[in-house]
């Protein structure tokens, strides 16, 4: 099911928690898995509730939040740590793996452009997306692409691009305030 991704395919719409809960950091995983998994989840409601549920028992049982505090949000670490029953899920059921890394924004010094060029350079790599932490939202996206004028994302609240001249960095008076370090690569495997 896992094959390399055309740069130039329009990416699917993503997987929708709905408005008002705080289920952004369990649906990126989500949409992560069916933009790798060329849509598999949406074909599959048994696949997509075994991912939920498996991401869900986690975030519960693991990191001791309790299910209940993932519907009023996680923190950006929790969110990073769920890549454990991600990766076991698509290893076991779709054969591929999926694993984060640090987005290298060590050259970042403010300069949004700057920071812009430096997530289409990572976005060029295969198989990559960017988990996006906007501040002002408490909410969590993936990155699939960057125009010149728009960041291309797989939103769970229905979002598919953001406006750079609606973004900024985090003192950016902007409605969509990147927080260079909630940037984290998403990358997915064969395995």
């Amino acid at each position: 099911m896992f094959t390399l991704k055309n740069k130039n395919a329009r990416p699917p719409k993503g997987l929708s928690q709905g408005v008002g809960n705080g289920l952004c950091g369990i649906y990126i995983w989500l949409n992560a898995i069916d933009y790798f998994s060329n849509g598999a989840l949406k074909r599959s409601n048994t696949l997509l509730e075994d991912a939920f549920e498996q991401i869900a028992k986690y975030v519960d049982e693991n990191l001791k939040l309790g299910f209940s505090a993932a519907g009023h949000g996680l923190d950006f670490e929790p969110v990073l740590q769920c890549v454990l029953p991600v990766n076991t899920f698509t290893t076991e059921k779709l054969g591929f793996s999926i694993e984060y890394k640090p987005f290298e924004n060590a050259q970042y010094s403010g300069d949004f452009p700057q920071l812009c060029d430096a997530m289409q350079k990572t976005l060029n790599a295969n198989n990559t997306l960017l988990l996006l932490g906007l501040e002002n939202y408490y909410h969590y996206t993936l990155a699939h692409s960057i125009s010149r004028t728009h960041i291309r994302i797989i939103d769970s609240y229905g979002m598919t691009s953001i406006p750079k001249s609606y973004s900024g960095g985090m003192d950016s008076k902007n409605i969509f305030n990147i927080n260079p370090e909630e940037i984290s690569c998403i990358i997915a495997k064969s395995i």
